[in-house]
């Protein structure tokens, strides 16, 4: 399970639940696991999404150390919605 304790897998876990949730994504998350869909939609929406994925995954894959309170989970999550926000913007609806 790595370095980091529980909590901050958990955690590293909501937040790319976030980011996925705001691009319509169905998520569910069980403890530091999290399973993502994405359906009905427009092929172009679909690709779109599936383009924000990859820098999503090579971003997320070991931050957990970095995630140690409230503060550092909101500042990452900004920065990578940020650039996610580049590729695919979040629903407004």
């Amino acid at each position: 399970a790595g370095a980091a304790n529980t909590a901050r897998r958990h955690r590293r876990a909501r937040m790319i639940a976030e980011l996925l949730e705001e691009r319509q994504f169905r998520v569910s998350v069980g403890g530091d696991v999290l399973r993502a869909r994405l359906e009905g939609h427009e092929r172009e929406f679909m690709v779109a999404r599936l383009v924000a994925l990859a820098p999503l995954l090579m971003h997320t894959r070991q931050p957990d150390m970095a995630l140690s309170d409230a503060a550092a989970i909101a500042q990452y999550k900004t920065k990578l919605g940020a650039q996610l926000e580049q590729l695919t913007p979040a629903d407004t609806h």
